[in-house]
């Protein structure tokens, strides 16, 4: 099986990331997002997006046989970039974040599996941020071993809206 991870090699939680992906599937091709132009050439069975800030173009999506599956750091009320400002703006009392399909917009694609958790009152947005990467990583090796047992499942909840933008932010 021909595995791509595309990942943001700065977050703290990388290596992990990739020693779990090389741990679980025979010579995965692992790139930094920054990297990525080089290798939209290539042919994948599956394609991991890991807080990645590139954007998958439909003409390579097309090429994954299975699936293209990208790790947010927002829950589904929470799409597109800034989620953790909006969500301690908006003073939520949980936030969460998800594994979905990749499509052609962004984070609107069929969600896997959202996993929420409580928003402490004393939370800042560098606390928010770290508690969603480490949930967020959590949530990468349960969807990953799934997929590798191919008994990957979808959830019914729905992103709740359109992906906040730069402009949004």
């Amino acid at each position: 099986m021909k595995i791509l991870l595309i990942y943001n090699s700065k977050n703290k939680f990388s290596k992990k990331i990739e020693n779990f992906v090389k741990k679980n599937f025979q010579k995965p091709k692992i790139i930094d997002h920054d990297d990525f132009k080089n290798n939209m050439k290539n042919n994948y069975d599956i394609v991991f997006s890991y807080l990645s800030k590139k954007i998958l173009k439909k003409k390579f999506l097309k090429k994954t046989k299975f699936y293209n599956i990208n790790f947010h750091p927002g829950c589904s009320k929470y799409p597109g970039i800034g989620c953790f400002n909006f969500a301690l703006l908006n003073n939520e009392s949980s936030y969460g974040v998800t594994a979905h399909l990749i499509n052609e917009n962004i984070d609107s694609g069929q969600i896997i599996k959202e996993k929420r958790f409580k928003i402490d009152k004393k939370f800042n947005v560098e606390k928010l941020s770290n508690k969603s990467y480490f949930e967020l990583f959590k949530l990468f090796k349960q969807v990953v071993i799934a997929v590798k047992n191919k008994k990957i499942k979808f959830s019914k909840v729905k992103w709740k809206r359109k992906a906040y933008t730069r402009k949004d932010l």
